[in-house]
């Protein structure tokens, strides 16, 4: 094993690219990482400020002027942060990232952030990068539909039009089963 490897196999414990690119794409799981890390930053640089300042500035408006610049920095922080996360997360469901000025629009907000909090991404890759779960378009798997059979497009082999996967390689033509009975009842009615 190479060292350029082993570099590459080690998990980071935490990726700064998570908070600060708008590049790429993030599932829901990293979303409630990325909030939750800002949250927790925000949180213990607010109360560590709160323990010191009293302790380091004697006259009370120099504790106002650190406490406003403080929430200003944070508040700037918060903004930058959480405009990347929702982005890159628009960008698994392969929308734009200018859908995160739906973030400053009363209501719309709620709804479109629930819309990224629960909206499964999508399966395979997109115009903004690989899945980061894995998952594979498995509808694309087909290069040929005919009424008689199936292209395997990972072997080439020509398998049964209902199949659920190919039997030479174990290739998986649909995403779950509930998938590929639609298609069969669906086939049932158009040759009817």
């Amino acid at each position: 094993m190479t060292s350029k490897a082993k570099i590459s196999s080690k998990k980071k414990f935490f990726d700064y690219r998570l908070l600060f690119s708008f590049k790429g794409r993030i599932n829901r799981l990293k979303l409630i990482e990325g909030l939750f890390t800002v949250w927790v930053f925000i949180l213990i640089t607010g109360i560590i400020l709160a323990v010191i300042s009293p302790k380091i500035w004697s006259s009370p408006s120099q504790d106002e002027l650190i406490g406003s610049v403080y929430k200003l920095l944070a508040m700037l922080f918060a903004i930058f942060t959480i405009s990347s996360l929702i982005v890159k997360r628009s960008h698994d469901l392969d929308c734009s990232g200018w859908s995160v000025f739906l973030s400053i629009v009363p209501i719309a907000n709620a709804i479109y952030f629930l819309f990224l909090l629960f909206k499964l991404g999508t399966l395979g890759e997109n115009r903004f990068g690989h899945d980061l779960l894995g998952r594979k378009n498995f509808v694309s798997k087909i290069e040929k539909i005919n009424s008689d059979f199936t292209i395997c497009s990972s072997c080439g082999a020509k398998c049964d039009d209902s199949a659920f996967d190919c039997p030479n390689c174990g290739e998986k033509f649909w995403q779950s089963r509930k998938d590929y009975e639609k298609f069969l009842k669906s086939k049932k009615t158009t040759s009817q």
